[in-house]
């Protein structure tokens, strides 16, 4: 199954949390497969700083977070694939 998608791929994947990361460049496109949402989500739930603090240190310290909870990041996700546009990116 192909999912209607207007995201794509770009060097800017990794700096915005959300799932609007090259919607103008895809309009159209099918580009996502089966399972590439839940991989996307569980990728994010997998890199907030709560997630990579509690395996580094086995402590979690919110006040020094540099970028966002996993929570925050798949909520971001979500909104942005929803929405498809680089205006929800603005966290």
């Amino acid at each position: 199954m192909i999912v209607k998608s207007n995201v794509c791929a770009t060097g800017t994947a990794g700096r915005l949390p959300c799932g609007c990361v090259g919607a103008p460049c895809s309009q159209g496109y099918d580009i996502l497969e089966e399972g590439d949402m839940e991989e996307a989500i569980n990728a994010a739930n997998q890199i907030g700083d709560d997630t990579l603090q509690k395996q580094a240190t086995g402590v979690v310290r919110p006040h020094s977070f540099t970028h966002e909870s996993s929570a925050q990041r798949v909520k971001w996700f979500k909104k942005g694939m929803q929405r498809a546009s680089l205006k929800t990116a603005n966290t």
